[in-house]
C-alpha cells in the first residue's frame, strides 16, 4: 500500500480534480506493476459535502522473458564468415512488493559476447527519483585481437516537467585488449580499446 500511496497525485481533504485522478492512474501505470487500474468517484456526502474516490487496482504478470535467434555475415573474417547471434533477456518487475525491477540480458555470438544484470528503484527513498544499477561484462573479437570490458554504470532519472525527462549517468569501465599476435598492436589501439580504466560522467534530456 506505501507503493501505491507514493503515486498518488492529491491527498485526502484536496479538491477534487478529474486532472489529479488521471495523473494518478499514469503514475501507476508507470511503474509497470498493475495490470488493472481503476479509479472510481461516487456522488457528494450531503452532510460532509466531500466525495469519495475508490482506488482498485490488480497486479499484472511480475516476470517477462524475451528471447532471439538470428545470424550475422561477417565478409572480413578469415573463416566462419557466417555465425549465430542468440539473444536472452529476463525481468522480474515487482521484488519484494515495493514495485523494484531486476532484469539480466545476455546476448552472444562469434564476434562478441554481452552480459547485463540491472537492478532499478522508481523512487529511491521516496523521492520519486528513478535510480538505476546496472553491472556488465562484454567482450569483442576484432581481427588481430580481443577486448574485454567490465563494469558498471548508475543512472538517475528527473523528470523536468510534463514532457521533459533527464537522465544523470555515472560509470566505470575496465577495460582488457589481448593481442591474436604481436602484442606491438596494443600501443596503436585507439584509448577506448587500451588496457585502461575509464570514469566517466554524462547526462541526456529528451522530450516525449
Amino acid at each position: 500500500s506505501r507503493v501505491i500511496e507514493r503515486e498518488l497525485a492529491y491527498r485526502e481533504g484536496d479538491p477534487l480534480s478529474y486532472g489529479k485522478l488521471i495523473e494518478t492512474q499514469q503514475n501507476l501505470a508507470r511503474l509497470g506493476v498493475f495490470g488493472r487500474i481503476e479509479l472510481t468517484t461516487f456522488g457528494r456526502d450531503p452532510e460532509t459535502r466531500s466525495r469519495t474516490a475508490l482506488l482498485t487496482v490488480s497486479e499484472g504478470k511480475p516476470w517477462s522473458l524475451v528471447y532471439g535467434l538470428g545470424a550475422e555475415y561477417n565478409s572480413g573474417a578469415d573463416s566462419g564468415k557466417l555465425s549465430p547471434r542468440l539473444s536472452f533477456g529476463a525481468s522480474y518487475n515487482n521484488l519484494f512488493g515495493r514495485a523494484l525491477y531486476a532484469g539480466l540480458e545476455a546476448r552472444y555470438s562469434r564476434r562478441d559476447t554481452r552480459l547485463l544484470i540491472t537492478l532499478r528503484e522508481r523512487a529511491l527513498f521516496d523521492w520519486r527519483l528513478p535510480v538505476s544499477l546496472t553491472v556488465f561484462n562484454a567482450k569483442e573479437q576484432r581481427s588481430s585481437f580481443d577486448v574485454a570490458r567490465r563494469g558498471s554504470f548508475l543512472d538517475a532519472e528527473r523528470r523536468l516537467g510534463k514532457n521533459v525527462k533527464s537522465v544523470f549517468r555515472y560509470q566505470y569501465e575496465i577495460v582488457d585488449p589481448s593481442p591474436k599476435g604481436d602484442e606491438s598492436i596494443l600501443s596503436e589501439l585507439e584509448r577506448e580499446n587500451q588496457q585502461i580504466a575509464i570514469s566517466s560522467l554524462g547526462a541526456n534530456v529528451t522530450l516525449d
